[in-house]
């Protein structure tokens, strides 16, 4: 089924007139998605997704890059003896194992797509709280350095590149730092992504202060994405604004989950008037997650899958035009689908749901209606018929 999706994706993206096009028509790797889940937990072969998310259309691919996957140990003393070869020192001396990482990166790469990654989940001995996985790091110039080190392997003359001349050099140049780390219903609700007794702000900002000027410093020219705003997004960045965010970004990331396509244009507008108004109004926006369902599953589930797909392609298919053909207005250059892949099965968990392919328990991949609504779009900016 995967190879009978790849061959029908490619076929019909080349067949697209003026595919080139897209990238004049938009920005390079406007539109794309996001892998999560089955697409990276080795359920499904990686490099095989990424040729197809690269077969349908997308330009970019959003990535996590965990900091607990990488640096799970702060001494080399503490790494097992038989996974010992796999790490390297960092710049500090951490020991580093850039394997899944490496993996991620490289069937991207060989994919022809660009890397949106997500630097979160400190390891346990650099959490505030080492029992909660996504604890605030203790000291922000600790997630710092890491960023740093990311940059250093998948950055300009990175090492990454250089030990795989092999590989596309797709040079990776900006970086989201965190995601959502306030909660969805205010500037006081706890996020699944930061969990921290104090306001979310008194360690975000230092975060994003430190982090921006590592990455920085190893190549000025990186984007710097402040991230990513969920909710009441524009109320949040004004908080932010507010406790001293300016200029430890280069971007800013958003997450504008709402039921009504029009309302997902306006809360980006709120944004944009946010920025606006604190003197960023020059910046760019990126949705870095947008899909359909993500709420209520209970309710999704009693729609019947039939019915819940026809409704997500319909979504997408509203959502991502009106989207797209307000990107000058609102400064929008980067549209990714949240996600790949999903299980369609889950009573709780209404992101299972939101996937383009639907992972049957059998195995088989199966194309949702709201994928060919995601190709369908794709050629519609690659033709200039949605600029």
């Amino acid at each position: 089924m995967v190879r009978r999706l790849l061959v029908a994706a490619l076929a019909a993206w080349i067949l697209i007139p003026g595919a080139a096009a897209a990238q004049r028509a938009a920005p390079p790797g406007f539109l794309g998605v996001v892998a999560d889940r089955a697409a990276l937990d080795g359920t499904v072969p990686l490099e095989t997704q990424m040729l197809l998310i690269r077969g349908v259309g997308a330009g970019t691919v959003g990535l996590t890059f965990p900091w607990v996957e990488a640096q799970p140990y702060r001494t080399l003393a503490e790494v097992p003896p038989a996974d010992a070869a796999r790490f390297v020192p960092a710049a500090d001396g951490t020991p580093t194992d850039w394997s899944r990482i490496d993996a991620r990166v490289r069937a991207a790469a060989r994919a022809g797509l660009r890397v949106h990654p997500v630097v979160i989940a400190a390891p346990t001995w650099a959490r505030l709280t080492a029992s909660e996985e996504f604890s605030p790091p203790a000291d922000p110039a600790a997630y710092a350095a890491f960023a740093a080190e990311l940059v250093r392997r998948y950055g300009p003359g990175g090492t990454f590149w250089a030990a795989n001349p092999d590989v596309p050099r797709r040079e990776i140049r900006e970086w989201q730092l965190w995601n959502e780390p306030v909660g969805g219903d205010g500037d006081a609700t706890r996020s699944v992504f930061w969990v921290d007794d104090d306001p979310f702000h008194v360690r975000f900002v230092p975060l994003m202060r430190a982090g921006h000027a590592a990455i920085k410093a190893v190549d000025p020219g990186a984007k710097v994405v402040l991230g990513a705003l969920v909710g009441q997004s524009w109320n949040t960045l004004q908080l932010l604004y507010d406790h001293g965010v300016r200029g430890t970004f280069d971007a800013v990331a958003l997450h504008p989950y709402t039921a009504r396509p029009q309302n997902v244009v306006r809360i980006v507008r709120y944004v944009r008037e946010t920025m606006t108004r604190n003197g960023d109004g020059s910046l760019p926006i990126q949705i870095t997650e947008l899909g359909w369902p993500a709420f209520d599953a209970p309710d999704v589930v009693r729609l019947g899958r039939r019915q819940a797909a026809r409704a997500q392609a319909a979504w997408l298919e509203e959502t991502f035009r009106l989207l797209t053909e307000a990107r000058r207005e609102l400064g929008l250059e980067l549209l990714l689908w949240y996600t790949w892949i999903g299980r369609d099965a889950s009573d709780r968990d209404a992101f299972d749901h939101s996937g383009l392919l639907r992972l049957a328990g059998d195995g088989r991949l199966e194309a949702k209606p709201a994928l060919g609504a995601f190709t369908d779009l794709a050629r519609a900016i690659a033709a200039g018929r949605v600029r």
